[in-house]
Parts: structure tokens; sequence; C-alpha cells
């Protein structure tokens, strides 16, 4: 399947928000050289903001696992607030309403900075819910991180707050 010149490969493990950031990168690399079958739609494609139709791509591509590293670091705290504690909320919604496994990747941020704030709103409402994620703090290298928490993706661990 292919949308605009895009490939969409038929049958995806992983679908990969946040691809084009620093640890999305090193996740689709990763994942690429693993043989791993991996949809990492540009933000221009999708847009988290809109959860009808994030929920519409998800039902679409029927994949396996959603790892979220989608994030906003700039200066507009209305965007903060949508990228790192909405989008993510929404997606935990979506991904209980389809009994979806998924992995939303949090980096360390000054606590009491606005996206600091704003990420560790969106962790404490994740793991409140009942949906079935993996939250990954990171706690190492970025490179060491992405292998740590492909390595839980993996492990058949419980999901719940890692510090990796």
């Amino acid at each position: 399947m292919s949308s605009e010149g895009i490939f969409i490969p038929e049958n995806i493990d992983v679908l990969l928000f946040g691809g084009c950031g620093e640890i999305g990168t090193i996740f689709k690399k990763t994942l690429v050289e693993s043989e791993t079958p991996l949809f990492a739609p540009p933000h221009d494609l999708i847009d988290l903001h809109h959860s009808e139709y994030v929920k519409m791509l998800i039902e679409g591509l029927k994949p396996q696992m959603i790892i979220n590293c989608a994030s906003y670091s700039g200066e507009d705290e209305e965007i903060i607030r949508h990228t790192n504690s909405l989008a993510p909320l929404t997606l935990s919604e979506i991904c209980l309403s389809l009994d979806l496994p998924w992995m939303h990747v949090v980096r360390n941020h000054p606590a009491r900075s606005a996206l600091g704030r704003t990420c560790e709103e969106a962790v404490v409402a994740i793991k409140d819910s009942e949906s079935k994620c993996y939250i990954c703090k990171m706690k190492s290298s970025p490179e060491a991180f992405v292998t740590k928490c492909l390595e839980l993706k993996e492990s058949g661990k419980d999901h719940g707050l890692y510090e990796l």
C-alpha cells in the first residue's frame, strides 16, 4: 500500500510516531536493520493532534505495537501541551480501545519547565490508565536507551514505567 509516494508495508509490526527526531531516528534505523516491518509516517502526513485520523490510521494499518517518540521542545506552551501530553493521552485511549500494546518515550527535562511538567503529567495519566503501555524514561545514551526499549518490548515484562 502507498500514499502520496510513501511506501507502507502490508504487515506492520511497529507504527512509529516521531521517527524524524533524534530518538525516533535511532529507533527507525535499529528496526530497519533488524528487518522489522514498520511505518514511520512523517509529521506532514499524520498530525497526532487529530485523534480521529490517528485512530483510523491505526485501525487501518493494524500494527502489533505503537512506539511514540513524538515530542516538541520549542517555546510555544500550547504546542508543548498538545504534543507532549494530549497526544500521548489520546494514543493511550486509542490503544486501550483496540487492546494494542504501545511504548511512550520520555526524555529528561527540567522538572520546573513547562515541558518537564507537561511530560510528567502525561506519564502519571498514562500510568493511571488501563492501556498496555511501556513508559520509557531515558536515563542513558540515546543508542543504549533505544536498545533497552526494544529489549523491553521483546521481554514480555509487565507494562508500566521503566527508567532505561
